[in-house]
């Protein structure tokens, strides 16, 4: 009895050996015709029609090397020509027969005088006055073939291309002329080498995959019929009995693996492999066994593994799906062992998750300032992705699609709800400001509106300001008002004054005079005013027109100086003047700059400290040039250095010196129009007006005359 249980196991056991051995044994037997297929598939590359289309690029583009032909349009991008060009040997003969341009010997003798040995294939296309192509000579194994490649090939170019032209002058392609090309067998190894060897093709043409298959067809056929036959008692062996999660790992290692075996073929076919064992110092007879030896073990390995995996597949169906679950799941109870760490991972992977969620809610949160394609593109997709997902599937994919397809629905629904939400928001705010409550405070998000709560923000600070801004210019007027109606009255009643104590009677000849000299002063007064406060007026509506010339400040300076050093000298005060000695040129109206430094200088004299010093310096740095003007202040300097620019504003808030408040007001606005800076600074003291002017500004309006 035991005698014959151990032949029963000795047939198993053979027969399980030769079904893995058989199959790897029969595949390796097929290498020797893999290997001659894809010899004989690298020699036929000039007979597919893509070679036949690069000769035919190559006629266009060596035509118009010859003819100057306006060939460019036909030339395709990435001409394919310039690749092959470096393998070829080429002539182009005229329409007597005459060689016009060749890179070698001449093909037209060789065909001559049938001196071909050396050459794969040679190749001769005439072309007629009218454009018209023909293949005229073909040479080599494949000939025949490669004539019929060629003519379809300028057929379909020609349809493709010029089915609307007429004439061969038309349309400039080769007339009247004839292209000879040919590659020795160098140069077809070498081209072979550039393009690459076609074994995976031939390994599919061949048979090969399909031999694979079918041998895989019959070990799972036999694992699975096998057990049937009571008498080798196979089936419930104990390799058979593994747990589900070792099966499932073999299956998607073996459909890994095939992209691996189907490598270790063509590697094999090419020398790859024999080829790194010759250069770590074997022979080429010890390396081709050992590779075959490695092939076989390969095969038989993996053939094993295929009857092993469906024989434990088997066997696992044939228990039933509770008894599998029950005993063949490995991770069942290892789950109850473990709750407790199983539970706190839980806890952890949920948060992990909620994190996942809020980057995917920010991989698919719509910006509305973002370009919508993108949005569109991301979910589009992830879309793509889990449904492909899905499809791999099969039957239970459908499930997974409806399931998916109602999580979809939700999360849509709840993400509409929720713009809906922020739509809403943003309207309220919207309405807020229209009711003009500029204060409210709008710190909620918007969602995707997001971007509009940070334009209402700015329209509500633009509003805020515009406001301030109005109260700031009817605050403005009214001071403006009062202070022209302050500094026009004083003149004005002294006049009217001084008139009426003219036409007293009894008055003397000296008082009559002195009233009159009063009343030029009163005038003239009154006159510098109303000129001053016309001047600022256009400079303020930039209705002033502007002379520009090259202008010397250094010079502009010092004739400034000059015109006020008798009331300089009565200053006491000590002039400080730091500038170099030679030109700075700037593009300026020389008037109106002259008003800048006669102003500023005017107002140093009128309300600086007796006894002090005054500094006037001039920067030239390139690009930008900078006049400062520093002096001490008789007087308290409690304003804001910002508004002493404005229009009948004085340092002197109680308006008893003497002066219209203009000065400033002119200068600032001189300046501006000519593109530069001024900038008063107060510290203590010490009041410092600054003027900048940039080269590159100036350039802006060195070709205008005036000003809109």
């Amino acid at each position: 009895m035991a005698t014959r249980w151990k032949n029963k196991c000795k047939i198993k056991y053979f027969l399980w050996t030769l079904l893995c051995i058989v199959p790897a044994m029969v595949i390796l037997s097929a290498y020797p015709h893999i290997r001659e297929q894809s010899e004989k598939e690298s020699r036929k590359y000039y007979t597919t029609r893509e070679f036949a289309e690069m000769l035919y690029n190559g006629n266009q583009v060596l035509y118009e090397e010859i003819s100057g032909a306006n060939t460019r349009e036909l030339d395709p991008p990435g001409n394919s020509f310039r690749e092959i060009r470096p393998y070829l040997q080429y002539e182009v003969l005229n329409k007597n027969g005459k060689t016009i341009l060749k890179n070698g010997e001449s093909l037209k003798q060789l065909l001559a005088q049938d001196h071909l040995k050396k050459y794969d294939w040679i190749v001769q296309m005439e072309y007629d006055h009218l454009g018209n192509a023909e293949v005229t000579e073909c040479y080599g194994t494949y000939a025949q073939k490669m004539k019929v490649r060629l003519s379809e090939g300028l057929y379909y170019q020609y349809e493709d291309q010029y089915e609307d032209v007429e004439t061969a002058e038309e349309m400039g392609t080769p007339a009247d002329c004839t292209f000879l090309y040919g590659m020795t067998k160098e140069q077809g190894e070498e081209y072979q080498s550039y393009i690459g060897n076609p074994f995976y093709a031939v390994y599919y043409r061949s048979g090969m995959a399909d031999m694979i298959r079918i041998s895989i067809f019959v070990l799972i056929g036999a694992a699975i019929l096998l057990p049937f036959v009571k008498k080798l008692n196979t089936g419930n062996e104990r390799g058979f009995q593994m747990p589900v999660e070792i099966i499932g790992i073999t299956v998607i290692g073996l459909l890994i693996l095939w992209e691996a075996v189907t490598s270790l073929v063509i590697s094999t076919m090419r020398g790859d492999i024999q080829d790194r064992l010759v250069q770590l110092g074997l022979s080429n007879g010890d390396a081709e066994s050992m590779v075959m030896a490695w092939n076989l073990i390969v095969w038989i390995i993996y053939f094993s593994l295929i009857y092993w995996v469906t024989g434990s597949i088997r066997n696992l169906i044939s228990i039933g799906w509770k008894q599998a679950v029950r005993e063949r799941i490995f991770l069942i109870p290892f789950l109850k062992k473990h709750r407790a760490k199983l539970e706190k991972a839980c806890s952890f992977l949920k948060k992990k998750w909620s994190g996942l969620a809020k980057r995917v809610d920010i991989f698919f949160r719509i910006d509305l300032q973002e370009q919508s394609n993108k949005v569109i593109f991301r979910f589009v997709a992830a879309q793509f992705v889990i449904v492909s997902l899905f499809c791999m599937g099969w039957f239970f994919g459908i499930a997974g699609v409806l399931i998916y397809s109602v999580v979809l629905f939700r999360t849509i629904c709840k993400k509409y709800y929720k713009i809906k939400q922020d739509y809403q928001r943003m309207l309220q705010a919207t309405e807020k400001i229209a009711s003009g409550n500029l204060d409210m405070s709008m710190e909620q998000d918007f969602g995707i509106f997001d971007p509009v709560r940070k334009q209402l923000l700015q329209i509500q600070s633009g509003f805020k300001s515009a406001v301030d801004e109005e109260v700031k210019s009817q605050k403005m007027k009214t001071e403006l008002i009062t202070n022209v109606s302050h500094d026009l009255k004083t003149p004005l009643t002294a006049i009217i004054t001084y008139v009426n104590l003219l036409k007293e009677e009894g008055i003397t000849e000296e008082e009559r005079k002195n009233y009159i000299d009063v009343l030029e002063r009163k005038s003239m007064r009154l006159k510098v005013l109303i000129e001053d406060l016309f001047e600022v007026s256009k400079a303020t509506s930039k209705n002033v027109k502007l002379e520009l010339a090259k202008v010397d400040i250094i010079s502009l300076l010092k004739q400034v100086k000059l015109e006020l050093s008798e009331r300089m000298e009565k200053s006491e005060l000590d002039f400080r003047w730091n500038f170099q000695e030679e030109k700075v040129y700037l593009t300026l109206d020389s008037q109106k700059t002259y008003r800048i430094f006669e102003n500023l200088l005017i107002n140093i004299l009128k309300y600086s400290l007796e006894g002090t010093r005054v500094y006037i310096d001039v920067s030239d740095n390139e690009d930008i040039v900078t006049i400062t003007m520093k002096n001490i202040s008789k007087g308290e300097l409690n304003f804001n250095p910002g508004d002493i620019t404005e229009r009948f504003v004085r340092g002197d808030v109680s308006r008893n010196t003497e002066g219209s408040g203009l000065g400033l007001a002119i200068v600032k606005s001189f300046v501006e129009l000519q593109k530069g800076k001024l900038t008063i600074e107060v510290n203590g003291d010490l009041f410092v007006a600054r003027i900048e002017w940039r080269r590159t500004e100036m350039e802006e309006i060195s070709s205008q005359t005036s000003c809109l």
